[in-house]
């Protein structure tokens, strides 16, 4: 992860012992503990979600504004045929 960060809390989940297993693999092929790699999907995953929230009224108004511009070009393209 390139930073280290102070490990002040736990959690405990169950998973099934493949998804386990795999974890367990994909952990050692990147050279990082399991706590790591689970705590590294997290934290995207939380990032994400923040990213999506924090331009989501951008997100939303693009795609009105792209979709009247479609309507409109529609409408040339029907007018010259």
């Amino acid at each position: 992860m390139g930073k280290d960060l102070k490990k002040d809390s736990s959690l405990t989940i169950r998973i099934e012992c493949k998804t386990k297993e795999n974890l367990k693999e994909i952990a050692s092929k990147k050279g990082l503990t399991m706590s790591e790699l689970i705590n590294q999907c997290l934290t995207e995953l939380v990032e994400n979600e923040k990213f999506k929230e924090q331009y989501k009224d951008q997100l939303e108004n693009r795609t009105k504004d792209f979709e009247e511009k479609l309507k409109k070009l529609k409408k040339k393209f029907i007018c010259k045929n």
